[in-house]
């Protein structure tokens, strides 16, 4: 059984961020926040104060861990329900997939955050490639490779510019980073990056309960809200 250590940024199906995002948590919040009525079952009205007052109480409780806990559960459920079935169809038996966090860059100027996964094949980067030339185009993959991952401004690309050499060494040396080439050409031919990023964002959106993420019961702020029973029909 091999295990490889990958991630969405070496292998991605889905576009992903932290960063000023529909993922990130301020950004949950504000959305959350921006349905509140404006007044009362009384006829009472609810101050933008207040409800700025809430939205900070709110942040400043929110569990970063547990979030990114629930984000890397929602991959694997997308990548159980729609990857893995067509891997099956092509020969490839994923025996486990577990995300393990989630990465955030120092800066963002040239990295983005990343969902870490561990994938467990019983076959070697080697093997796969003859997956690719029993069902593809073997030329097909080199240039795909080669155009993917060339160097440019800002980049060194460290993938060998030779089939052979891509085969015969890099496979053994970087195993890792040639399972997430080969396989992420196969997703280019199965698979609408699109269809599935929508499908990552809308489970997250609708699964997402914003009580389940505070780090301690904020009793002041609860009470308030369970005070307007309109606001009742949003936790």
């Amino acid at each position: 059984m091999n295990k490889y250590e990958l991630s969405t940024s070496m292998l991605d199906v889905i576009s992903f961020s932290l960063y000023n995002s529909p993922y990130s948590s301020q950004y949950l919040i504000d959305d959350y926040v921006e349905n509140y009525p404006e007044d009362d079952d009384s006829g009472n009205e609810i101050s933008q104060d207040e409800i700025y007052e809430y939205s900070d109480r709110l942040s400043d409780n929110f569990d970063d861990d547990l979030f990114e806990k629930f984000l890397c559960e929602k991959y694997e459920s997308l990548f159980n329900k729609y990857i893995n079935p067509m891997l099956i169809d092509n020969g490839i038996n994923i025996y486990k997939f577990e995300a393990v966090g989630i990465h955030s860059p120092k800066s963002y100027n040239y990295s983005s955050d990343s969902i870490n996964y561990n994938m467990y094949i019983d076959k070697t980067p080697k093997q796969l490639i003859v997956d690719i030339v029993s069902k593809y185009d073997i030329n097909d993959f080199f240039e795909y490779m080669k155009n993917t991952h060339k160097s440019r401004d800002g980049y060194v690309s460290f993938v060998p510019r030779d089939l052979n050499e891509f085969i015969e060494t890099y496979t053994k040396e970087s195993p890792d980073q040639a399972v997430s080439i080969i396989l992420h050409y196969i997703y280019t031919k199965e698979l609408d990056f699109d269809e599935l990023s929508e499908t990552y964002m809308y489970d997250v959106m609708e699964n997402f309960e914003i009580f389940n993420f505070q780090k301690s019961a904020d009793v002041d702020i609860t009470e308030k809200v369970l005070s307007f029973s309109k606001w009742t029909k949003l936790l």
